[in-house]
């Protein structure tokens, strides 16, 4: 799994204990508070160890502290080792954990610091490509979901636009130069631009194929004047040429 896979778990972990925070003193809001701060600490030491080519199966926090101590370069936070027992029992749901307030808000600030650590590793080995196929993944989960709503006769009628919707997500990482890449970032639907130009073409199958659609994207990207009335993304500061 990808560093920026592993920070979308941790942040729903983060969420959850956000929630849970609100309901304290109550037993099931300490137990969740427990486990999801594990969760969270987990699965961003493992986001970690992955931008660095790692692949860790273990769940015991002192275990993966240790990975990161010898395999990388980043700088823990010194308290992480101090509580590092406590967070793998927290994590552990066969028996109940015992919950110190101060202990959950001295993980929290660990849990803020390695967050700031996996950013800035994604940061050091994302590419555009890589940052696109994100993009466009996070895109393509957001209209899955829409299809799933769908009546069978509608599904039918979006039959190419899924079709072309699918060849994309599944064929960015072959399909795109970094610049090319970087230029349908600035966009807030990157994913809706390349299915509105491959189901133009009147037989999307015929797009379906990698070395047509990297033609086809090369394409757009030397002729930018004509993609310049959709939407750029939040924040983006790039301008169109």
């Amino acid at each position: 799994m990808k560093p920026r896979n592993w920070l979308d778990l941790a942040k729903n972990d983060i969420q959850f204990c956000e929630v849970m925070e609100q309901q304290l003193p109550q037993e099931y809001a300490k137990a969740g508070l427990c486990f999801h701060t594990q969760q969270a600490v987990e699965k961003l030491m493992k986001g970690i160890l992955s931008a660095n080519q790692g692949n860790p199966q273990c769940t015991d926090i002192y275990n993966l502290w240790e990975m990161c101590e010898d395999f990388t370069d980043v700088e823990l936070p010194g308290e992480l080792v101090n509580i590092s027992n406590t967070l793998t029992e927290w994590g552990n749901t066969h028996k109940s954990p015992e919950f110190d307030v101060d202990t959950y808000y001295r993980a929290k600030e660990i849990v803020g610091s390695l967050t700031d650590i996996l950013n800035n590793e994604i940061d050091r080995i994302e590419t555009m490509v890589d940052k696109l196929e994100y993009v466009i993944g996070q895109e393509y989960a957001e209209k899955h979901r829409e299809w799933l709503n769908l009546s069978h006769e509608e599904l039918i009628e979006k039959a190419d636009e899924i079709s072309a919707a699918r060849f994309v997500k599944d064929n960015i990482q072959d399909s795109f130069t970094e610049e090319e890449a970087e230029y349908l970032l600035q966009f807030k639907e990157p994913l809706e631009i390349l299915v509105d130009r491959i189901t133009a073409l009147n037989d999307p199958n015929n797009i379906a194929v990698k070395e047509q659609f990297s033609d086809m994207v090369s394409e757009m990207y030397d002729k930018k004047d004509e993609y310049s009335d959709d939407e750029l993304s939040e924040g983006s500061g790039m301008q169109m040429q």
